[in-house]
């Protein structure tokens, strides 16, 4: 692989060790899918993972009432923000918001 290369992706890979995924980025998805999907009555969950190499990935998925899923969003990043860690921690390790 040319050097350039290695220094994109390099880059690329920093950028999302740096990254912090905040409650509010994931509650403001969750708030707009909820809206155009027209779910009422329905849920979001989401859930996180630690990756080996020692970041995060959370998942959310929009569900309606019949628990179909209308919306999914994967954010990863290298930290989780204080609110989002106190959310995961108090509800077991999956967060469920009630339309």
């Amino acid at each position: 692989m040319d050097p350039i290369s290695l220094l994109v992706i390099a880059a690329i890979s920093a950028a999302v060790a740096a990254a912090v995924i905040s409650w509010r980025t994931v509650q403001n998805w969750i708030a707009g899918k909820r809206v155009r999907a027209g779910v009422y009555g329905g849920t979001a969950r989401i859930i996180n993972e630690r990756m080996q190499n020692g970041n995060y990935r959370v998942v959310a998925g929009v569900f309606d009432s019949l628990g179909t899923l209308k919306a999914q969003q994967v954010w990863k990043g290298g930290s989780l923000d204080h609110e989002l860690t106190s959310r995961f921690q108090q509800n077991e390790g999956v967060i469920v918001v009630h339309f």
